[in-house]
This record gives C-alpha cells, structure tokens and sequence, in this order.
C-alpha cells in the first residue's frame, strides 16, 4: 500500500472563504446603491437649476411669470416647458422634461408676479427637499421640516 497524501481544501475552509466573499459583495453592492443615489441626487439639482436658468432668461422679456401657471398652484416644469422660449431665436429654453431624484417632475409655483419657487425631490432621504427661490436668493437650500415639497404632480 502507498501512502499519498492528497492536499485539498477541507470543508470548513470552502465555507470561509465563501462567507469573505459574500461579505465583499455586499459592501460592495452597498457602495454601489449609495453612489447611484448621490449620482440621482447630483442630477436632481442640475435638473433644478436648469429651470432656474430658463425662468430667469424667460423673465428678461416677460416680467410677469403668473400666466404660466395660474394662481398659486403647483404645475411641472415639464407643463409649462413650451411656454419658455427664447425671444430672440424661438427655441424652447428648456430641452428635456427636468426631473427630481425619485424620477418625478420637478415643480414650480410662482407666488407672485416675478417670483417662483422650484422644488427637487432627494434620491437618497424621501422627505429631502431643495428649494431654488427668488425670495432666497437663488441657492439650493436644503429643507425638510419648513418647506413641504409637493407629492402629489407625477410624470
């Protein structure tokens, strides 16, 4: 009879190694889901200050916003997309329907003449929302508990 000895992996070793990988894919797959919310997050704010940017275009030759959406009701930015025109060439100041970071239309309301409030849901907290004002100077600002962001428009 010889005596080989055979190396191979035992089962306890199999099963380590198994779990360590898990474990990685995990993290991973964690790290992933986060940067593609910080990434729809990203987008949502561009989203809003390029409708900051139409508006603020639009008003140079029509200083009167109400008409665009009446009162002082919440319309999408993708509904009053046609009315932004450039004055000079005709073209639509807006290219694209902007949406927020759950993938819903970003909002706007215009309180009063010349002034509008444009909101952008967070991909990453629910109840998130950013606020480009005119009464606020033109900066995001963060708001959770002062400003409630409209839920109920839809693309």
């Amino acid at each position: 009879m010889s005596n080989k000895k055979y190396k191979a992996f035992t089962l306890i070793e199999l099963l380590i190694v198994i779990v360590i990988i898990g474990i990685l894919a995990g993290l991973i797959i964690f790290s992933l889901r986060t940067a593609t919310l910080r990434a729809r997050d990203a987008k949502a704010k561009n989203s809003a200050r390029e409708v900051q940017k139409a508006l603020e275009t639009y008003m140079t030759e029509n200083p009167d916003l109400r008409p665009l959406c009446p009162g002082s009701a919440f319309c999408t930015a993708a509904s009053i997309r046609s009315s932004l025109t450039d004055p000079v060439s005709g073209n639509s100041l807006l290219n694209f329907d902007p949406e927020d970071g759950q993938n819903k239309n970003v909002n706007v309301r215009f309180p009063t003449a010349s002034g509008y409030q444009i909101y952008s849901r967070s991909a990453q907290s629910p109840n998130k929302c950013w606020v480009i004002s005119t009464s606020g100077g033109t900066n995001i600002t963060d708001s959770t508990a002062t400003t409630n962001c409209p839920s109920g428009l839809r693309n």
